[in-house]
């Protein structure tokens, strides 16, 4: 018995240290916060002939093309980027939105879509966050190339100049042609 009583003041020395620790334990700043998105004004209607539309290569094979609007890139303080799309059908029509994506939660938003006859944003009512991959929609496969792009170690780069080359070491933009 004797030689299992260092034994037993062991465990006791260790569980007290451990309860310890788990008392003193604080979290980091962060991580008890619940996240809350930062309102945005949305960006001024894009002219459709502006040389800042660039081609987003998406993986599978889509009808139309995927133009971002890269002078409209931004990132905002809650964690977000921020940017202007135009899914052109393959009639030439084109469909552009107000679009956000949270890097840390692989998810996207839709804000806005355009008129392009009076050159304006129409709001969306039930905008929500989206995880990607929860649809087969084009606009979202869209998002999801966007997301490896901007997203690569899955968090927003905060600096502008990281984003643009991002964007510039990209092989899935091309600059826009037609």
């Amino acid at each position: 018995m004797k030689k299992l009583l260092p034994i037993f003041a062991l465990i006791l020395c260790s569980g007290s240290l451990y309860a310890r620790q788990i008392s003193e334990y604080q979290p980091k700043p962060d991580e008890d916060k619940e996240w809350v998105e930062n309102k945005q004004d949305l960006p001024p209607f894009p002219a459709m002939d502006s040389p800042a539309w660039q081609e987003i290569v998406v993986e599978k094979d889509n009808d139309g093309k995927a133009y971002l609007l890269t002078d409209n890139i931004r990132y905002i303080d809650d964690g977000t980027i921020r940017y202007v799309l135009n899914l052109k059908s393959k009639n030439g029509i084109d469909n552009i939105s107000a679009e956000g994506l949270l890097c840390k939660d692989k998810t996207q938003r839709i804000y806005a879509f355009g008129d392009t006859t009076h050159q304006k944003w129409i709001e969306s009512k039930n905008s929500k966050w989206q995880p990607l991959g929860s649809s087969a929609f084009r606009q979202n496969q869209v998002a999801y190339t966007l997301y490896t792009v901007f997203c690569a170690s899955a968090q927003a780069p905060k600096d502008p100049k990281e984003l643009a080359k991002r964007l510039k070491n990209s092989w899935r933009l091309q600059p826009f042609h037609e």
